[in-house]
């Protein structure tokens, strides 16, 4: 993820929190006491393994946002930021442990919000802070239901959810074709990553499959994805009109250079928010600068990462 791009990220993501972090610090009591002059970002980071590059760019991003904002404004209404990290390698069980082990504050701090940038993490942790009554961050990913507050009053989504997503994609396919018509028939198949967070646009393709009348295959791709021969033998078989990535980390960069290795035309490729990051493409070589069809979309709905060679949402 490009460092500016993940500065940006983070400076929206404290921006959003601020508003409900910021409020209870502020009525604390006068009395000298560490909750009325600091605010904690407890961080469940990922900087190692085959997912480091997303982690590292979107933490070191929204930390360095946090140290803006404390050196050029002396803080939020003169409450200073604090935060620490603890290291999930974006494994779920390891970012439940540092959830329990960070609720607690630091220094007497006030927890503000939690944002582990992991579907299966957030997930897993969703009761667990609903109980704890500590927001819970969910940028662009997590349940789609979260969207309605009066339900889930401790979680917000930022930016995006999965069907708005899904619904994007499905939508320029259908304008590429000259209308959403024209979806039906088309074979579509959505190469995702083995994890909650490739898994859960599975049900809404599924839906909007049946609404538009095209054919859908899911392709799983074990983690972390090095390995994807099989799949793209799998879609070459197949010949869809499309393929949907869903990928994350090293599995992008293995999906472009494994397509074209197949024969399968690259600027058929749909990546989703998480597989149109430059760290996605470059790897991949001149096999990444083959489309030029993200020239003529939309990045709206993809702020918080830089464009693709890929087609992308």
């Amino acid at each position: 993820m490009n460092r500016n791009v993940s500065l940006g990220v983070g400076a929206a993501l404290a921006v959003a929190v601020f508003g409900i972090a910021v409020a209870p610090a502020a009525a604390a009591p006068a009395d000298g006491h560490a909750q009325g002059g600091e605010q904690y970002f407890p961080l469940q980071s990922y900087r190692v393994g085959p997912y480091a590059a997303g982690g590292s760019g979107f933490f070191g991003g929204f930390i360095d946002y946090l140290n803006l904002i404390n050196t050029r404004d002396g803080g939020v209404g003169g409450v200073k930021l604090t935060w620490s990290e603890c290291e999930t390698e974006y494994v779920v069980e390891r970012g439940v442990e540092c959830y329990e082990r960070l609720k607690k504050g630091l220094n007497g701090a006030p927890v503000a919000a939690t944002n582990p940038l992991s579907v299966g993490i957030a997930y897993a942790t969703i009761d667990r802070q609903t109980a704890d009554k500590i927001p819970l961050i969910t940028i662009n990913h997590g349940r789609t239901d979260s969207t309605d507050g009066s339900v889930f009053p401790y979680i917000f989504p930022l930016q995006l959810n999965p069907y708005s997503e899904i619904a994007a994609i499905i939508t320029w396919i259908g304008q590429k074709g000259g209308g959403i018509e024209s979806l039906k028939g088309k074979k579509i198949v959505t190469l995702y990553h083995g994890s909650p967070y490739g898994k859960e646009t599975i049900p809404i393709l599924d839906l909007y499959a049946k609404k538009y009348g095209f054919e859908i295959t899911h392709l799983e791709v074990a983690h972390p994805g090095n390995e994807q021969q099989s799949q793209w033998l799998t879609i070459r078989r197949a010949k869809p009109d499309w393929v949907i990535l869903r990928g994350w980390g090293v599995m992008n960069p293995v999906a472009i250079k494994t397509a074209a290795k197949t024969g399968f035309p690259v600027e058929h490729i749909i990546g989703n928010i998480w597989s149109n990051a430059e760290e996605d493409v470059k790897p991949a070589g001149s096999v990444g600068n083959a489309s030029s069809a993200t020239r003529s979309l939309p990045t709206a709905f993809s702020p918080g990462r830089s464009r693709s060679r890929i087609a992308c949402t």
